[in-house]
């Protein structure tokens, strides 16, 4: 014996009622008024909702290739600025004491590791003061890149992240109106195929499942039942069965 399956996915859950709204149009006589109210309200609801998911969802993972793209992007400002520093001192065109300036020792000849974004704002802070300081000094400015260009792509970077996190935190409420709104649906299309079922109970079951399917009912066969069903409704109509609800 087959057993109804609901709907379990936002598509299915579209495709049960437009088939039931669009059914209704060539046979009026099974749904009630304030059924087919309903299932145009909540069409256009659940609509909306994937539509405004949708939207967002692919706004966010824009966003979040435009952070990507400049956090790396930063990280290579970042990375040069201390390779032409060091560059700049083993060709002896500075002093060893101009690492002091980035939070290095004399010796270091290391290049910070950055992997984060909270990494990235750190080493930007450092080399902005450490030039500003060296600058104020009366030392001449390293360049390619310099600290004022380093500063222009974390401010950038910083823009980037805020419209990132903002974006994120909508997808999250738009996706909870989602979520909220399916169990509604999910009772309303259970209530509706109920309904359906009721209105042809007076045929035998085999018929009556065959007008709920054209309705939209989704039922789940076990191995042959189908087959079997079909041929049953076969027999059925070559011995002149007559559907006198339709009209």
């Amino acid at each position: 014996m087959p057993y109804r399956r609901l709907p379990n996915t936002d598509k299915s859950r579209l495709i049960a009622l437009e088939i039931a709204i669009e059914t209704h149009k060539k046979n009026s006589k099974v749904l009630s008024f304030d059924t087919v109210r309903k299932i145009s309200l909540h069409l256009t609801d659940i609509s909306e909702a994937v539509k405004n998911y949708k939207e967002t969802l692919s706004k966010q993972r824009q966003a979040n290739k435009n952070f990507s793209d400049l956090l790396s992007k930063s990280k290579l400002y970042i990375s040069h600025f201390y390779q032409v520093m060091q560059f700049a001192i083993l060709r002896g065109d500075l002093p060893k004491n101009e690492r002091k300036f980035f939070g290095l020792s004399n010796s270091s000849k290391k290049i910070p590791v950055i992997r984060t974004y909270k990494q990235v704002l750190n080493q930007a802070e450092i080399i902005i003061k450490g030039e500003q300081k060296r600058i104020s000094e009366g030392k001449r400015p390293i360049q390619n890149p310099s600290y004022a260009e380093i500063d222009a792509i974390i401010e950038r970077l910083k823009e980037s992240y805020i419209d990132y996190e903002n974006l994120k935190n909508k997808t999250k409420q738009v996706h909870k109106k989602l979520e909220d709104l399916r169990p509604i649906v999910d009772l309303f299309i259970k209530n509706l195929w109920d309904e359906i079922e009721d209105a042809f109970a007076q045929y035998p079951t085999i018929i009556s499942r065959q007008k709920a399917k054209e309705f939209g009912v989704k039922y789940v066969y076990r191995k042959n039942e189908e087959k079997i069903e079909l041929e049953d409704i076969l027999m059925f109509n070559k011995q002149g069965f007559q559907d006198d609800i339709n009209g």
